[in-house]
């Protein structure tokens, strides 16, 4: 497991979510859509479950979707690996008061079940952190989710996503300047033996040359960044970011990989439209075991 500096208390993540340049805004707004689809198919007098993977300091995208649902109550449970960041979001962050408990662990996201939740979820959701993942990674996620998530329960995924039509270029195991830095999201004995061959059969090394759309989605970001006022030192620092640690893969990778996972999932890609360059890679993919659930949003 690793620990990133630009999500801890010191970093400028907070100000990446306040700009909009990754369209929380958005996430928020379709959210929403999708979580009054889960709660007309459940009793109004049942507590809605929700776990939040990687949940940051200050869990803003989820909780502003709850707090749409002022009726509604909700039990909240969070993970992140930063330290401080689970200590501002236990004693400092305003939760909404439709929350009725919350518990939030010090652990790895990417292996919930290693802070040993048993329960199941109804409303699971990550935002973007997906894209930090090898398609094992993403794939060993998957298999977790799906033991974890309720008969009617929604896996809600906001991140960043290489074009479909573009090969999948793999992420350094380890800091390209520090080898003793790992880059691993998981142990590997948990990923040992998982093959996708559709997806790394044509895949480029980490330190193949950069692919166009690489290239024009971290300029992209760097600039909204500099234009929504997140400050030149917070683009810098995120670009930096983005070039040394993010190699996502693609929408088509992820519909393959939950299906691999398990073939009972059902999966619905929502796009944000077309306002903005940066939305030809920002979608929010939603999961669930209902297919009726995804044909009411």
């Amino acid at each position: 497991m690793r620990k990133e500096k630009l999500f801890s208390k010191d970093g400028c993540y907070s100000r990446v979510v306040e700009s909009n340049a990754l369209f929380h805004r958005e996430a928020i707004i379709y959210g929403s859509r999708i979580i009054k689809a889960l709660l007309e198919n459940h009793d109004s007098t049942q507590t809605i479950k929700v776990l939040d993977l990687a949940c940051g300091a200050e869990p803003v995208s989820i909780t502003r979707m709850i707090s749409n649902f002022p009726d509604r109550n909700f039990d909240y449970t969070g993970i992140d690996i930063n330290p401080d960041q689970v200590n501002f979001a236990r004693y400092q962050f305003q939760f909404p008061e439709n929350i009725q408990q919350i518990n939030i662990y010090e652990g790895n996201a990417w292996d919930p079940k290693s802070c040993l939740l048993q329960e199941e979820y109804d409303i699971i959701f990550m935002g973007l952190n997906l894209h930090h993942g090898t398609p094992e990674e993403v794939y060993y996620l998957a298999t977790q989710i799906s033991t974890t998530l309720s008969p009617q329960g929604v896996y809600i995924n906001h991140d960043v996503y290489r074009p479909n039509d573009q090969p999948y270029q793999r992420r350094p195991d380890h800091h390209p300047d520090n080898i003793n830095e790992s880059f691993s999201l998981l142990e590997p004995a948990l990923i040992n033996g998982i093959a996708l061959p559709d997806i790394t059969k044509n895949e480029l090394a980490w330190n193949a040359p950069d692919v166009k759309w690489r290239l024009t989605y971290s300029k992209l970001l760097r600039q909204s960044l500099i234009e929504q006022h997140a400050g030149l030192e917070c683009a810098d620092s995120t670009y930096k970011h983005v070039n040394m640690r993010d190699y996502p893969i693609s929408l088509n990778d992820f519909s393959y990989i939950f299906k691999k996972a398990d073939n009972d999932l059902n999966i619905k890609i929502i796009h944000y439209g077309k306002s903005h360059p940066l939305l030809d890679y920002i979608a929010m993919p939603v999961v669930s075991k209902s297919r009726d659930l995804l044909n009411n949003f």
